[in-house]
């Protein structure tokens, strides 16, 4: 039950982060992206967070280096894969690789500090 609620947390942080992204993209034509992009980046970056937290829980004793651990797998992850697909230029590779870092690291932090006792293990911390 406890994997399902970290999972589910997880989900959530990913959702606000690409609700944040979203917004960002719809600031100007040239940062538009189509509707299947965000629903992808929802898939990826839950598994991807996931993937993160089970090999960065042993190590990380704050919600804050949780929150960061995630936020930086999955924003790099994630823009490597658009890269590769040549889906964007390496300047905007680089400028969103950013971004979705913060999207994801401010709702991140916010969720690991409220929920401490589910995302750091309290054997790591003593």
């Amino acid at each position: 039950m406890i994997w399902l609620k970290r999972i589910g947390l997880i989900l959530v942080i990913i959702s606000i982060g690409t609700v944040i992204d979203f917004g960002v993209h719809s600031i100007n034509a040239y940062l538009y992206e189509p509707l299947p992009y965000f629903t992808h980046k929802i898939a990826f970056g839950t598994f991807w967070a996931l993937v993160a937290y089970i090999v960065f829980r042993k190590f990380t004793k704050t919600p804050f280096w949780m929150a960061f651990a995630m936020s930086a797998t999955t924003s790099i992850l994630l823009q490597t894969y658009y890269f590769v697909l040549e889906h964007d230029p390496f300047g905007k590779t680089f400028l969103f690789m950013f971004v979705h870092f913060f999207a994801f690291f401010i709702p991140g932090y916010f969720i690991c500090k409220k929920y401490t006792n589910l995302f750091i293990d309290e054997k790591v911390t003593k």
